[in-house]
């Protein structure tokens, strides 16, 4: 996995998450500006995101099926929708 982002020229510029085929070839599986982290599954069947900009709701999804895992509060222990 790959994560490519852009550091020139303007705020919040799309970053492309990568995977790597066997036959080498590379296809993007995700295209946001707020990816903070981004990891496979302990069974390497998953593809996991934190994502969260300067609002008050971050959260962790699945970049290989799009589906959110589970939102959160970011600026405190609230449940989303956050204050």
């Amino acid at each position: 996995m790959t994560v490519e982002r852009q550091f020139c020229c303007g705020a919040n510029l799309p970053s492309g998450v990568f995977v790597r085929g066997r036959d080498g070839t590379a296809r993007e599986v995700a295209r946001g500006a707020f990816f903070l982290e981004v990891w496979w599954s302990r069974d390497g069947s998953r593809l996991f995101a934190t994502t969260g900009g300067d609002d008050s709701t971050g959260s962790v999804s699945d970049l290989l099926t799009g589906t959110v895992v589970v939102r959160y509060c970011l600026r405190g222990p609230s449940p989303p929708p956050c204050s």
